[in-house]
């Protein structure tokens, strides 16, 4: 019969009738299973086309040996960063990956990166890391020019970090958008703003499937307090197209993404933040800083993606995911010095 690399453990305790601990036991010819269950289930293994997963028995036997060198694990993270200069420089695609590295340096095994480039095609990578036989795979944020990844990811345990990847679909480790939007209007309303306007562009708010649109427009709607404002999108910022949403809708406070290039048209236009209009990212904030908004938790994402990695090679869970699952982490509300 052939192999098929979606059989778990788990799936044979299911068709045994018997504990996955008893299987994995079984399948290393424990003493402690008895001789005639340890046939049975190997058979019940072979039929149902189970392959033990290399990256499981590389984990236990170190977990074993806990005095041995620590490195006796590969995986890899693709970073993007080479390829889109916004991943160099916002601080969030620093904190994925340094939760990530060090995640994996917590769990003893090594995260390598690699960077994708001109040079370094993906094409190449996915055949550098099947000759060296890389079977755990963080995928970082893509550029926005990228949308997929076309390898083949049979015998592959991978997940992905943030909404851009489309294609295939992953498990993934994401911020909850809608929920830190939903926290950033209620933190609004406490400040004392009744007009909120959102400036959305719309590449962002498309890869994260309108979790923030689609929040604003019901708390426009159920929240008493708020006056409806007309939501802006754009494609390409220009500064008219703001200043005469700015002077014809009213906002109070401006509710967007991406927040740098608002913030050079309001200080061309000597618009006082804030003393005219209040401006809050709902992505963008970090700690101390002056802006105001949603400050996301890039660590723990980058750590959560490497803790589900290794959970999935321990459940042998490799190949495309029939139902890819979304970790969801909230952000957390920053009062800055762009709202009152």
């Amino acid at each position: 019969m052939a192999r098929d690399d979606t059989v778990t453990m788990k799936d044979i305790a299911r068709e045994a009738k018997v504990s996955a601990s008893a299987v994995s036991l079984a399948l290393r010819g424990s003493p402690r299973i008895s001789e005639l269950t340890r046939t049975r289930i190997s058979e019940i293994a072979e039929r149902m086309g189970y392959r033990p997963n290399p990256l499981v028995s590389a984990l236990m036997q170190s977990r074993r040996r806990p005095h041995q060198e620590q490195g006796f694990l590969t995986g890899a993270y693709l970073s993007f960063e080479e390829m889109a200069p916004v991943l160099r420089e916002e601080s969030i695609y620093a904190e994925f990956e340094r939760g990530a590295m060090a995640e994996a340096a917590r769990q003893g095994i090594r995260l390598e990166k690699f960077k994708v480039d001109s040079e370094m095609p993906l094409s190449r990578i996915g055949q550098i890391l099947h000759a060296r036989g890389i079977r755990g795979i963080v995928v970082s944020p893509l550029p926005p020019e990228l949308e997929e990844i076309e390898w083949d990811w049979a015998g592959v345990s991978a997940i992905a970090i943030g909404p851009t990847l489309r294609k295939p679909a992953l498990h993934r480790v994401m911020s909850d958008h809608y929920s830190n939007m939903e926290s950033l209007l209620k933190a609004c309303a406490t400040w004392g703003y009744r007009r909120p306007g959102l400036c959305l562009e719309t590449l962002s708010d498309e890869r994260i499937g309108g979790q923030w649109e689609a929040c604003f427009l019901r708390q426009q709607t159920e929240n008493p307090l708020f006056e409806k404002v007309p939501l802006m999108k754009y494609a390409d910022l220009s500064d008219s197209y703001l200043l005469h949403w700015i002077r014809d809708e009213r906002p109070d406070v401006v509710i967007c993404s991406s927040p740098w290039r608002i913030l050079s048209i309001f200080e061309k236009a000597d618009i006082r933040l804030p003393e005219d209009v209040g401006l809050a990212s709902v992505s963008a904030a970090r700690p101390d800083g002056d802006l105001s908004g949603i400050v996301e938790d890039g660590f723990s994402a980058g750590a959560q993606s490497v803790s589900q990695l290794l959970r999935m090679v321990y459940a042998n869970e490799v190949g495309l995911p029939e139902n890819p699952l979304k970790i969801l982490l909230p952000g957390r509300v920053y009062r800055g010095r762009t709202t009152r």
